[in-house]
Formats: structure tokens, C-alpha cells, sequence
């Protein structure tokens, strides 16, 4: 009688802890980012004293560590101090002014009810608790920029002049990929917002080997890999833009190609197959945006994905398959490009190419 198939063997895991390799995994130590943890504890350190802080706006492109340090220097504020109230928000999870100011109710003063509170009657709440207990709201936006796909960078302004209007201390951290963001931004807001700007650069692949190897001591048994394999996986990183989410996980797939051979060794073709399988963060966020449109803004990503499109292509295309007039096709586009999910170049005789965005 054949054995139940979970009790068939495969071998010892490489494993000692896999989360090590998750982009969730929040490490120890931060190679490579000691300048710009320095400057973003820098913009906070006057909160011990009362005083006020530099707001910040942290940029670069993805898997460069942006979200790592900002966790790195908030845990160590709150050893500091305390009188800083910290909170981490993701604008693709609250992306409205309504739920963010939600979230930090939730945080602050969590008898608040969560439904039928007007935003201004949260803020007035909140600030009081803030006020009462001494403390400087320190809100990170990560993905900050998900909050102009509904027009809800207004809520930007509430968080900023928090002091100048409700009376309360805050600092506000944007995160963001796109160095554009503020100028996006409408001088109201930008100047609301007037602080340190914290560029992270794509990390060199000398870095990108030793965060590897770094994170692969932690997480996989002594011995399972070579300093090839190390060396394989931080090279994809390096190809895709200094991404170190993309050689993590590129590591942590051959690591289990490994395990499904019943191997106790991970080789350099295990580290090769998983390069197919291994998206970048650039990739993963643009499928995740596309998730926050409209079955016909998908159609026309859909129709890009063939290759350049001209503008009277895609007219015809959304005239044909939506009914639509070529104002709302054009409408639709300045959509996607402001998503930073399709770029425009100009092409023959004065016309405009379009294609997703790399």
C-alpha cells in the first residue's frame, strides 16, 4: 500500500527559517542604507525635546530598502522616546482620506467608532488624545503615491499642518518610488510638506552579495549553498535594477528546487531556474495597481501588452470594444500614465506612441 503522500519522504528542509528570505522579513542589520537612516533619525530626533521635526520624503526604486529603514529607525525612535506615536500606513491598503484617518483613530484612540465620523471630527479627536498624552504623531506613508488615484492627496495637507491647525506636533514620511512625486503635488500641499528629501539609490551588486549572503545565513542550514549560488542570485538582482526583493526570492526558489530533488545541496542551475520565476518588485507593484482599475482601463493595458500602440490605434481599439468616444480614451490614458502604468513618447509627424510602462 503506497505511503500517504505526506508522509513521503523529500529530504531534510534547507530551512532553518524561511521568513528570512521574505520581503516582509524586517533584518537586523540594514546594509548599505547608514546614511539615509542617519538623516531620517535626524528629521525625528527633535521630538524628544517638544520641539518640532522635519517632515520627510524617501524615494528610490523598488527593493532598495525604503520601507526596511524606515521600520529600523521607528523601532529604535520608540526605545528613545516616548513621546512619539508611530504609525506605518500602506496607501495601496488606505488609499482615501477617510481610511487613513480611520487607521490612525484605530491606533490613537480605538473607542472611536469606525463608521458615520466625519474625517474633520476624527482629526479634532485625535489630536486631542495627541495633545493629552504629550506625543508627536510620526506617520509613514509607504506607496504614497496611490493616494492620487482617487484624488485623495488632500488628505497630505490634514497631516501636515496638523500642528498649525489642530495644535498637535506631526511628522509625516512619504515613501515613494517615483522621484516626482511632489511635484505632483499642489503648492498648498508641497509647502505643507517642505522637508529632508532621502534618496535611495539602486543597490551595486556588491551590496546586493552581501545582503545575500547576509540573509542567507539566517536562513538556510550551514552548507546547503556555495558562494556561487550567492553570487547567481545577487547578479539577477543587480539586472533588475538593484532589487534585493528580486534576489531573495530568487534564492528562496532554489532553494525549494533543491528540496524538491531531495537534494542536500542548492546548485547554480537550481539558482538559473529560478531566475523564470522570480518577478521584480517593479512588476509585482504594477500588477497590484492594475488591480485597482476598472475592468476597461485593464482592457486597454491588455492591448499595450502587443507591443507600441499610436493614439489612433487606441482610439479605434476603445471606440470598438468600449463604445466610447476618443475624448474618453484620451482620459483614460492620462489615467494610466499619471498610475505610472503606460508611457507616452512622441512619435512621426507630431503624433504620440504609447506602451506600458518598463
Amino acid at each position: 500500500m503506497r505511503e500517504n503522500i505526506f508522509q513521503e519522504s523529500t529530504g531534510n528542509s534547507l530551512f532553518k527559517n524561511e521568513d528570512a528570505l521574505s520581503p516582509d522579513y524586517f533584518p537586523e542589520q540594514v546594509i548599505g542604507r547608514e546614511s539615509q537612516i542617519s538623516e531620517l533619525a535626524a528629521c525625528l530626533k527633535p521630538i524628544e525635546e517638544g520641539r518640532k521635526c522635519a517632515h520627510a520624503f524617501i524615494f528610490g526604486p523598488p527593493g532598495t530598502g525604503k520601507t526596511t529603514c524606515c521600520r529600523k529607525v521607528i523601532e529604535e525612535l520608540t526605545e528613545y522616546t516616548t513621546k512619539a506615536k508611530c504609525i506605518y500606513a500602506n496607501c495601496w491598503q488606505h488609499s482615501s482620506r477617510q481610511a487613513l484617518l480611520s487607521l490612525i483613530a484605530e491606533k490613537i484612540e480605538p473607542t472611536l467608532p469606525r463608521r458615520g465620523i466625519a474625517g474633520d471630527e476624527i482629526l479634532q479627536r485625535v489630536t486631542e488624545q495627541l495633545k493629552r498624552a504629550n506625543k508627536t504623531l510620526v506617520i509613514i506613508l509607504d506607496e504614497a503615491d496611490k493616494l492620487f488615484f482617487n484624488n485623495e492627496q488632500n488628505v497630505l495637507y490634514d497631516l501636515g499642518r496638523l500642528k498649525e491647525v489642530w495644535g498637535a506636533n506631526s511628522c509625516v514620511i512619504l515613501v515613494s518610488n517615483s522621484p516626482d512625486l511632489m511635484t505632483k503635488l499642489d503648492s498648498r500641499i508641497r509647502s505643507s510638506l517642505l522637508g529632508s528629501q532621502i534618496s535611495f539609490n539602486a543597490y551595486s551588486p556588491i551590496e546586493l552579495k552581501k545582503i545575500v549572503s547576509e540573509r542567507a545565513k539566517t536562513a538556510l542550514r550551514a552548507g546547503c549553498y556555495s558562494d556561487d549560488v550567492i553570487a547567481l542570485c545577487a547578479a539577477l538582482g543587480a539586472k533588475n535594477g538593484g532589487d534585493a526583493r528580486v534576489a531573495l526570492k530568487a534564492l528562496f526558489l532554489a532553494a525549494k528546487t533543491a528540496e524538491k530533488r531531495g537534494s542536500d545541496k542548492i546548485t547554480a542551475d537550481d539558482a538559473r531556474k529560478s531566475f523564470g520565476e522570480s518577478q521584480s518588485s517593479a512588476q509585482m507593484k504594477a500588477e497590484r495597481d492594475s488591480q485597482l482599475l476598472g475592468e476597461e482601463d485593464n482592457l486597454i493595458l491588455d492591448f499595450l501588452k502587443a507591443g507600441v500602440k499610436t493614439s489612433g490605434e487606441i482610439y479605434e481599439f476603445v471606440e470598438r470594444k468600449l463604445g466610447e468616444s476618443d475624448r474618453n480614451a484620451r482620459k483614460r490614458l492620462e489615467k494610466l500614465i499619471a498610475k505610472n502604468l503606460v508611457q507616452a513618447e512622441d512619435g512621426q509627424k507630431g503624433s504620440r506612441v504609447f506602451s506600458l510602462k518598463k
